[in-house]
Order: structure tokens, then sequence, then C-alpha cells
């Protein structure tokens, strides 16, 4: 069994929650609608959102970054044994 902090690909690349995960019991009608408003109402959150993405983008663009990608998960695999 392979445990992971994040499972959303921003996250992961980034390292730290970017973009909100709603997993199995937390996926409510409610909880999408709340997170999806401060999305819409929040604008300096918004940005950040956006800029992180964009860096999260730039990590995937880079010329090894399959190699990195590789080398990361070897790493992690590596930790949890």
């Amino acid at each position: 069994l392979l445990r992971t902090p994040y499972i959303a690909i921003v996250n992961l690349l980034l390292n730290k929650q970017i973009v909100p995960e709603l997993l199995q019991a937390e996926v409510s009608p409610k909880n999408i609608a709340s997170a999806v408003q401060y999305l819409l109402e929040d604008e300096a959150y918004k940005k950040e959102l956006i800029r992180n993405i964009d860096k999260a983008k730039a990590k995937l663009m880079r010329h090894n970054s399959v190699k990195e990608a590789r080398n990361s998960i070897i790493d992690f695999i590596h930790k949890k044994h």
C-alpha cells in the first residue's frame, strides 16, 4: 500500500495543498459549493492558485521532467522502506 499526502497532480508536484482534495465522505454538495464559492469570491486566493498552477505546469514542461518524476517516485519508495 502506497501512502501519499496528496492525490491531485498540482499538489503532488508542489508538495503542498494548492487545490482542495475532497475524498470519499468529504464529497458533498455543501463541501463542493464551499470550495467553489471560495475560489469565486476570493481574488487573492484565485491569483495565488493560478500562480501555483503555473509553477506546476513549468515543472512539467522542463526538459528532464520525466527523469525528475522517476527519481521522485524512487526516492519516495525508498523512504517508505
